[in-house]
């Protein structure tokens, strides 16, 4: 079965852990709600590939090293003045 879930993001640490997941989930969008950026990931409840995803937040103009990520989305808070883009460490 398939169903969408919510998961928050945390500004406050480098980067968010999401336990559990599957690797085949797939992310369907990358918004702010509330003040709190926020996947939305569809996932298949009977998948069996389950594992953790780590995702880090960089601001427009941060550098990222050597990093291996993917680009997942971007969202904004403050009436706009914050410009957060959501990445996938691989």
């Amino acid at each position: 079965m398939k169903v969408v879930y919510k998961f928050t993001l945390n500004l406050d640490e480098e980067e968010t852990v999401i336990e559990d997941i599957s690797r085949s989930a797939k992310i369907l969008s990358v918004q702010a709600q509330r003040d709190i950026p926020c996947l939305w990931v569809l996932i298949d409840t009977e998948s069996f590939n389950w594992e953790d995803r780590t995702f880090v937040i960089k601001m427009t103009g941060e550098h990222f090293g050597d990093s291996q990520l993917n680009y997942v989305g971007t969202f904004l808070l403050d009436n706009e003045s914050f410009v957060g883009h959501v990445f996938e460490k691989i």
